[in-house]
């Protein structure tokens, strides 16, 4: 199984407010399996779902788009790099 971003990000903000898996579960109206996995990476959920299980623990999910870069040691002007759920991501020449 591959580590899920989502699902740390989920953990991380469920553990910040306190909360079980099961009370965030009983918030959002679904299992406390369907948190598990997740958390376990084991499912990834879309943008919208995350962003409102992330609301029940008092966080928001925001995305931002960085250019991808040339060679992926750099980074870019703003001093970021380029990522996608955790990895970098090399540019493709077109």
């Amino acid at each position: 199984m591959v580590p899920s971003v989502p699902g740390q990000v989920l953990k991380q903000a469920r553990r910040a407010a306190g909360l079980k898996q099961s009370q965030l579960a009983e918030r959002a109206g679904v299992s406390q399996q369907h948190i598990s996995n997740i958390e376990r990476g084991k499912w990834m959920p879309q943008p919208d779902t995350l962003d409102e299980l992330l609301q029940h623990c008092g966080c928001q999910l925001v995305l931002r788009a960085v250019p991808l870069l040339a060679n992926s040691s750099e980074t870019s002007a703003t001093g970021g790099q380029s990522l996608l759920f955790g990895r970098r991501v090399p540019r493709r020449d077109p």
